[in-house]
């Protein structure tokens, strides 16, 4: 615009900041908003808002807190849900529910947006309680809840197993008009999946006019995999793949697991290469369904190759890889393997838990070591003493707890 001999306006500034916000390049649109002040053009509240919102949906706290300090825009409604949608990503319900009533007590009345926001907090925090009773609080203030707010309630009861709430939450959505969308079907197979009752689901998305998205197929995927069905679930998986639909490794994972589970790695090998053709590359994940489908099965040989040939690829195990190979070890009497997959777990930072040790104490049992239990725990104190960690000897012999690590 300058070299034409055009000075930008507010007008301009704005449209291009906005730009900015809505594509993530936040940096670049701060730079533009101080710029803009520094050559005297004031932005409004709204473009000061927008990037506020902006750096606090990518939960940079402080550039957003900066920003307020140095503009001081009038508080508004906008502004609020911006920093309580911050604190509810983070888990501070305490400091969201407070900025929440002081909203309020400012008079600026909280909108749909903003009571959904909170609701969607307090059920990320497992307090559907509460989020019920923001609920409760949106219809009494007049406040219409959209499909949205009613999705957030049934992921919440369907993540804790109240499918039955979950359908109430649903039929009083229906009730009040609302159709749902693809996401609160998706929702509602998650939930229902889970309790085999994934068919009820599916009938409803055939008779509406939503269609489903790669998240539906995901989870048909998971819940038939889980439940046995890995044939069906590999079938509907190269269906999808011929009809140009990318699924995620979570989807490949799925079926291996349920392959693995039955003890058919030919199959399971079949969808690992099928995942690799598709430059779908395998996690940590996808290699545990397999290792824990090999120790199922005693095939410790192979289970030791992919697990040599993970950490080639630069995989990292964690706690509950590690205890699915050790015990694996321990159920053919290796254990020799066994501890050597201690030592390279604690040298890697990973502690041994009471899991651990009682894989040790089956395979000490197996070799018929008299007290397996005291040797057991006597063998992972010496482990974790030779990388300079002190470990509460007494923990170890004790089934329901964990071990506990002091400092050197």
């Amino acid at each position: 615009m300058k070299k034409y001999g055009i000075q930008p306006d507010v007008v301009s500034y704005t449209i291009v900041i906005d730009s900015l916000c809505r594509m993530s390049y936040l940096k670049e649109a701060t730079t533009l908003l101080f710029k803009m002040t520094r050559l005297g053009i004031s932005p409004d509240s709204v473009l000061i808002s927008s990037v506020i919102h902006g750096h606090c949906r990518l939960r940079q706290s402080a550039a957003a807190v900066k920003i307020l300090k140095t503009f001081r825009p009038p508080l508004n409604i906008f502004l609020y849900s911006s920093f309580i949608s911050k604190l509810c990503s983070d888990g501070n319900m305490f400091e969201a529910s407070g900025l929440f009533l002081e909203m309020s007590e400012f008079g600026l009345l909280p909108d749909c947006v903003c009571y959904s926001t909170i609701i969607g907090g307090y059920c990320k925090a497992k307090d559907i309680n509460r989020a019920f009773l923001y609920f409760g609080k949106m219809l009494k203030s007049g406040i219409t809840p959209s499909a949205t707010t009613y999705t957030l309630l049934m992921d919440a009861y369907c993540k804790s197993g109240d499918i039955e709430m979950a359908e109430y939450v649903f039929q009083a959505m229906l009730s009040e008009g609302l159709l749902p969308d693809i996401v609160a079907y998706n929702t509602l197979m998650d939930g229902f999946g889970r309790k085999g009752q994934l068919q009820k689901v599916l009938d409803r998305i055939n008779s509406s006019n939503v269609s489903p998205d790669v998240v539906t197929y995901n989870t048909l995927i998971h819940s038939l995999a889980t439940r046995g069905f890995a044939d069906e679930a590999k079938q509907i998986m190269i269906e999808l793949i011929m009809r140009g639909f990318s699924l995620d490794v979570a989807a490949f994972t799925n079926v291996i697991d349920g392959f693995s589970k039955k003890g058919n790695f030919e199959e399971a090998f079949f969808v690992w290469f099928c995942m690799c053709e598709h430059e779908v590359k395998p996690d940590v994940v996808t290699c545990s369904a397999l290792l824990n489908g090999y120790c199922r099965k005693h095939q410790m040989e192979h289970a030791n190759v992919l697990f040599r040939k993970m950490l080639d690829v630069g995989l990292r195990p964690d706690l509950i890889l590690y205890n699915t190979m050790i015990r694996g070890f321990c159920s053919v009497g290796s254990i020799d393997d066994a501890c050597n997959l201690i030592c390279m777990m604690v040298k890697n930072g990973i502690l041994p838990n009471n899991i651990t040790h009682r894989a040790l104490v089956l395979g000490f049992g197996k070799k018929g070591v008299r007290n397996p239990v005291l040797v057991a725990a006597h063998n992972l104190h010496e482990i974790c003493f030779r990388y300079g960690i002190r470990a509460d000897f007494e923990e170890y012999i004790k089934p329901e707890s964990c071990t506990h690590f002091g400092a050197p």
